[in-house]
């Protein structure tokens, strides 16, 4: 979803939920459709201008990297609700420091990182020229030791700085590593959720509970009526939240840890 613009993907999930109440049978394209990468045009011209400044001084232009890149998605988002008019932190609202966090995302610990982080610039050229005008900054635009970069912009209109920046950089190039499709996995020992509804093998559809139970109870009673499902979604405390099937647990921190009967939810099935 790389190639959505900033205002689409902040409205998908919501147009889901709609079109799923209003009863459109919708079907979704498959996920980790393609490994590369693909920036958005800020955040690519914010890597055309680090690499005019890193190149112009005779140092290697930075790759991408499909690692960093969902760290630094991951971290810009996490500022939005992890910052402040007068601080920004490297540690993350996890408690994590960079080490940590990139390697929750599978970087290799056998490498050199660094990372800057920014809020309140809107374009790529803006954020790189701010990084380049802070000394500590600066010292890691010029590194030698990067080979690759991650490089993240979220938009979040409303908020305390509404553009948040987060720029991840490695030693060990791994930007050719094909991103790998998440295979669900469900926990053997969870027990299944009776599901109500009309289950499609494949799309979205809005469904209930007919039991209580955990969230991988819910994905296996899914898959007894031939949904292999990526994720299922539902509404708490008046926020939509969703569990990603095989995501690291931080990823599904908010969905709620058990599910009573009878509560509606919306079922992505591959």
């Amino acid at each position: 979803m790389r190639t959505l613009n900033r205002a689409v993907k902040g409205l998908l999930w919501v147009g889901i939920a709609v079109f799923a109440l209003a009863g459109f049978a919708l079907v979704l394209l498959p996920e980790h459709a393609a490994a590369a990468v693909t920036l958005d045009p800020e955040e690519q011209a914010a890597l055309d201008q680090l690499n005019l400044e890193r190149t112009s001084r005779g140092l290697n232009a930075l790759r991408v990297s499909p690692t960093l890149q969902a760290a630094s998605e991951w971290m810009a988002n996490d500022m939005v609700g992890n910052s402040t008019p007068t601080s920004l932190s490297h540690t993350d609202s996890l408690g994590r420091d960079i080490r940590a966090r990139f390697s929750s995302f599978g970087y290799t610990a056998e490498s050199s990182i660094r990372e800057n982080i920014a809020a309140g610039q809107s374009t790529g050229r803006q954020v790189v020229q701010g990084w380049m005008d802070s000394p500590p900054h600066r010292v890691n635009n010029l590194a030698t030791d990067p080979l690759v970069v991650g490089i993240a912009l979220v938009v979040r209109p409303g908020s305390t700085f509404t553009y948040y920046w987060a720029l991840a950089f490695g030693s060990v190039d791994d930007s050719g590593v094909s991103v790998t499709p998440v295979v669900p996995v469900v926990s053997p020992t969870a027990a299944v959720v009776g599901i109500t509804g009309s289950v499609p093998v494949s799309g979205l559809a809005l469904l209930q509970t007919s039991g209580a139970g955990s969230p991988d109870g819910v994905i296996a009673g899914l898959a007894t009526r031939g949904c292999t499902a990526s994720s299922i979604w539902l509404v708490t405390s008046a926020t939509l939240v969703g569990y990603l099937v095989g995501a690291p647990a931080f990823v599904n921190a908010a969905f709620p840890v058990s599910i009573a009967a009878s509560t509606p939810f919306v079922a992505v099935c591959r």
